[in-house]
Parts: structure tokens; C-alpha cells; sequence
């Protein structure tokens, strides 16, 4: 489910601004923002691998060169039962 939010163009090009200058899309900006907003406590959010790892510091080239070891790694898993 989805919801539209109105505002003003003056608050639009301000995400706008931010979302550039941080290489982002304003979705991008709004959720991060959102995300700070969140009480832990009564909204327990969970993460996917990928956003986790980035919420640690990985980079995307670190995340998709883990991605491949594990892609490898249950392959090797496979053909061993195979």
C-alpha cells in the first residue's frame, strides 16, 4: 500500500537539493529521514541483507563481492549433493 503526500514546491526542491547533493533520489532522502524518525521500540524494523550491510558501512562493491561468495559458496554446497 502506498500513500501520496503533498508539499510545497518550496519543501520539494529542498529534498530535491539535499537528495543531490548526496547523489540520492528524493525517495531516497525521505526514507533515510523517515527511518530516523522511527521509534525502534514500537516500530521493530527489519532489514534486507543488502540495506543492512550498507547500514554497516559496506560499500557497494564490498556487498556485491559478498553476494558472489555466497552465490559460489551454495553452488559448491549443491554439486557436493548432487
Amino acid at each position: 500500500m502506498s500513500k501520496v503526500i503533498e508539499l510545497s514546491d518550496e519543501h520539494y526542491r529542498t529534498i530535491e537539493r539535499v537528495a543531490v547533493s548526496r547523489g540520492q533520489s528524493p525517495d531516497d532522502v525521505l526514507a533515510q529521514l523517515i527511518e530516523r524518525l522511527r521509534d525502534p521500540r514500537l516500530e521493530p524494523h527489519y532489514r534486507e541483507t543488502e540495506d543492512w550491510f550498507r547500514h554497516l558501512g559496506a560499500t557497494d562493491e564490498q556487498i556485491t563481492a559478498s553476494a558472489r561468495l555466497a552465490r559460489d559458496e551454495q553452488d559448491d554446497t549443491t554439486d557436493a549433493h548432487a
